[in-house]
């Protein structure tokens, strides 16, 4: 009876995060993925070699960050449904999505979490996995990671070990941030003492090995050692050191913005002195933070500066409430450096400094890697066990509410792409007029779709009457002077904010310092993940090329 009550429940989570998913448009990195499949249609065996255009002109997709094992999976549906490729990528997407939240709940009841289903529904209907569930490659990534601890968990595993490997290796072709699980495995294999098993990296080493020979016949380099990484980019010890201090901060801002539950934890941290203490450190987090980013960039938004206080503060605080669950873990069970439990401890700190140190930016994505732990761990601690039931119907609440809120908010400004590109091309490139669109993301895609081309400050050679389309969201390029000096505006369309989309995922639309949009919930540096604003979705400006 139970594990039907539990299945069905699963089913309709499930169906759920389906919603959000099965009709979404390409949105963001979506884009480049699908033009990373279609050059693996027109030549498999050279799929870094052809060329996409993600920044002012068209470069060889090996200078792009991903490996292409989802991106072979992406061509694969390309080739099988070639007119519903949308549509019949969703799909494939949406089985990722529930190999997830089913591995979550496995593990959570390998673990003996109390309350498997409600963290389930925490993990999967927050602010953190709907909105990640595009085309790009971060839940399919969070599965194999999800199915790679489980598979360590489970004592009765025989061959947890082998199968684990071979987890490691298809995740290090998904996402080069899966390289954090090597030494994970490793450190089971030798807290398990089973020297022995150490053969088994060979696995992971050796696919890893194939793979950059392929790149070498591919190409003529290694793609795994190309990999800018952001730390090293500043120069001297101290630099280096603030440059990771600084993007610890940001990763504890992404944390506390896709953690909506903990106000069910204040009554419970209400009972104990160093509870007491916790809290008010919190709230003066977050009123400095705020107060900071108010001196620091006071052309920002009142709200997005009060936003960035209130999710380091909440980050700091999720932080401590994992740091407290483990302490009371190890006070409560004998120590056993092999225990299962202890993955998740070597989850969180693992995937936290990796990210921290070696990622080119933070963004959600990342973080949503260590989620699972974070939420299992924090289950599993004295603090949850005090939590009364009112509390959990506000944690759940929560945490679904902001979690559908993101994602109908991310899912409309998709939309916006898919709905305008054909509206303006009718409108604006009727008669013959050629058209060029300028911008990337969802707009680049749609866009081309509706027969405008896309801009090459290389190629793109611009002629006396041709329009030009620019989005301010997603038109990051930058445009030199011999074409952006003929340009003369026709018309401005402004795609006005509606109620869905009062939470926005992109949190500026343009840096007061750069002029550039500095991201939100795909990346983030002076913004936030997500915020609240009533400003338009995005604005096209169309120009007519005048002559010299």
């Amino acid at each position: 009876m139970r594990r039907s009550r539990d299945l069905i429940l699963l089913l309709v989570m499930w169906s759920v995060t389906t919603a959000f998913e099965v009709t979404k448009a390409v949105h963001v990195d979506d884009t480049a993925h699908l033009e990373i499949a279609r050059a693996i249609l027109a030549d498999p065996t050279h799929p870094m070699s052809g060329l996409v255009n993600w920044a002012d002109t068209a470069e060889p997709i090996h200078m792009t960050n991903q490996p292409h094992l989802l991106f072979y999976v992406m061509a694969g549906v390309m080739r099988a449904a070639p007119g519903h490729v949308e549509q019949a990528m969703h799909l494939v997407w949406i089985v990722f999505s529930g190999f997830a939240i089913v591995l979550f709940y496995a593990l959570a009841r390998t673990l003996e979490t109390p309350s498997p289903l409600l963290w389930t529904a925490m993990f999967c209907l927050g602010p953190a996995f709907i909105p990640s569930q595009n085309l790009m490659v971060d839940v399919p990534l969070v599965a194999l990671w999800l199915a790679f601890f489980l598979v360590l968990t489970r004592e009765d595993a025989g061959g947890g070990i082998l199968a684990a490997s071979v987890l490691a290796a298809a995740a290090c072709l998904v996402k080069y941030s899966s390289l954090v699980l090597l030494p994970i495995l490793v450190l089971v294999i030798v807290r398990r003492r089973q020297p022995r098993r150490l053969t088994l990296l060979l696995i992971p080493l050796g696919i890893l090995v194939a793979w950059s020979v392929f790149n070498w016949f591919d190409y003529g380099g290694i793609h795994i050692f190309a990999r800018p990484i952001a730390t090293a980019a500043a120069p001297g010890l101290m630099r280096g050191l603030a440059v990771i201090v600084g993007r610890a901060a940001l990763w504890l801002v992404a944390l506390g913005a896709i953690a909506p539950f903990t106000p069910a934890f204040v009554r419970p941290l209400l009972s104990s002195c160093k509870g007491r203490w916790l809290l008010a450190a919190t709230s003066v987090v977050a009123v400095t933070t705020s107060l900071i980013g108010r001196a620091m960039l006071p052309a920002e938004p009142v709200v997005q500066s009060v936003l960035r206080g209130l999710f380091f503060a909440n980050g700091c605080l999720v932080a401590a409430l994992t740091t407290r669950a483990l302490r009371s873990a190890r006070e409560e069970r004998v120590p056993d450096s092999a225990s299962p439990h202890s993955h998740l401890e070597i989850w969180v700190v693992a995937t936290a400094l990796f990210i921290v140190v070696f990622s080119p930016f933070i963004a959600v994505r990342h973080v949503l890697l260590a989620l699972p732990a974070v939420l299992l761990l924090i289950a599993r601690g004295r603090d949850a066990a005090q939590v009364s039931r009112r509390g959990w119907i506000v944690a759940c609440g929560l945490t679904i509410v902001v979690g559908m809120a993101v994602g109908a908010s991310d899912a409309r400004l998709a939309d916006l792409y898919r709905r305008a590109a054909p509206d303006l091309a009718s409108r604006f490139c009727h008669g013959g007029t050629r058209c060029v669109a300028v911008g990337h993301w969802g707009w680049q895609w749609y866009a081309s779709r509706a027969g405008l081309e896309t801009y090459d400050r290389e190629r793109s050679h611009l002629h006396p009457g041709d329009r030009v389309i620019l989005s301010e969201l997603a038109g990051k390029q930058v445009l030199p002077a011999r074409d952006s000096a003929r340009f003369n505006l026709v018309a401005q369309v402004e795609a006005p904010s509606t109620l869905p989309t009062l939470v926005r995922t992109i949190a500026t639309e343009k840096s007061s310092a750069q002029g550039d949009r500095s991201g939100g919930f795909y990346y983030f540096w002076t913004s936030v993940p997500w915020t609240i604003t009533t400003r338009p979705l995005d604005r096209f400006l169309v120009y007519e090329v005048g002559s010299r």
